[in-house]
């Protein structure tokens, strides 16, 4: 499931019948390659509150289902907690030296939470009424993630598959 598919949900509590809010932004731990928090909306000048991963019970069409125990909680920082948000434009480097692209998103498996795939940009196509050509870099091929930069195992890379 593509991350923009997640956008907009509402998250829904399955014991209290009560929709907590609707999705922003996934938490992502870039070291594990999994959603660990669901970023639900907030107000105009704050981040709203976070639904755990773990307490996601299934993710529909429609909304996601969480167990009474999801309680929206506060926003949690870490080494390799990053918002889905803030990798997006990320420059990916092979180590063989090339800009393979930008991140545009990642693929999630809505059962686990784990991160399928980095959805990678490539750097030349696109423009005004042509989006630049998609691949999918496998969380094996990563190498490091930094603040800026993240390098990829290049060979592990199939620049043919397109998504």
């Amino acid at each position: 499931m593509l991350d923009g598919e997640f956008k907009d949900l509402a998250v829904v509590s399955v014991q209290q019948a009560e929709n907590l809010g609707a999705v922003q932004d996934l938490q992502l731990d870039v070291k594990e390659h999994r959603v660990v928090a669901l970023l639900l909306r907030g107000g105009m000048f704050r981040g709203g509150p976070m639904v755990p991963w773990s307490d996601v019970r299934s993710v529909g069409r429609d909304a996601i289902m969480v167990d009474a125990s999801a309680s929206a909680v506060a926003r949690t920082e870490g080494e390799f907690l990053i918002h889905l948000d803030t990798l997006r434009n990320t420059q990916v480097v092979g180590d063989n030296g090339e800009l393979a692209g930008t991140i545009a998103g990642v693929d999630v498996d809505p059962g686990t939470g784990q991160l399928l795939a980095y959805i990678v940009a490539a750097p030349e196509g696109g423009g005004i009424f042509h989006q630049a050509p998609r691949f999918r870099v496998e969380p094996t091929a990563i190498q490091a993630i930094g603040p800026k930069l993240i390098t990829i195992n290049a060979s592990a890379v199939n620049f043919q598959s397109e998504t």
